[in-house]
């Protein structure tokens, strides 16, 4: 088995969500989960929540497992019927094993939904930075990390399980 390489700085990572107040992201995503969960013809007991930011989403999802996500994810049981990880698989250095330790902690018919950043997310940031840093600089650096496209997503989905 090889070493997943270490993309981000899990302690500068954390640093810096505890300094996140942009929280209207998640209540937007929140709602977004809702009304997508109301379209499934299914009622959901037993249900845990994986996302770097627990107090807030406890608010958004009271009477759920709610973990802290971390390489090895903390899940107590794997007959979880609804597996949420909200908000946190852009920053992860190994997102196919967070997924796939989503998927153990599922019944067999269990239901997984994400959601993260992706794709063409602040590029308007990036390319605005790159323009600075050329014209104060000369050259730049990039300032805001790839993100994932849809379609990367769903490889990782597929090698999921």
């Amino acid at each position: 088995m090889t070493d997943i390489p270490k993309i981000f700085d899990t302690k500068v990572t954390s640093q810096q969500r505890l300094r996140d107040d942009s929280m209207f992201l998640h209540d937007l995503v929140a709602d977004e989960f809702h009304q997508r969960l109301e379209e499934v013809n299914r009622t959901f007991t037993k249900i845990a929540v994986v996302t770097p930011f627990t107090a807030k989403w406890k608010t958004l999802f009271p009477n759920t497992d709610i973990l802290a996500q971390e390489s090895v994810l903390s899940f107590q049981d794997s007959d979880y019927d609804l597996v949420i990880h909200a908000m946190g698989l852009h920053r992860e250095n190994d997102p196919l094993g967070q997924i796939i330790q989503c998927r153990n902690a599922l019944k067999s018919d269990g239901f997984f939904i994400a959601a993260c950043f992706g794709g063409r997310t602040l590029i308007e940031l990036g390319s605005a930075l790159a323009q600075a840093e050329i014209k104060l600089k000369g050259g730049m650096s990039p300032r805001v990390h790839p993100m994932a496209e849809i379609r990367d997503l769903a490889g990782l989905l597929q090698r999921a399980g």
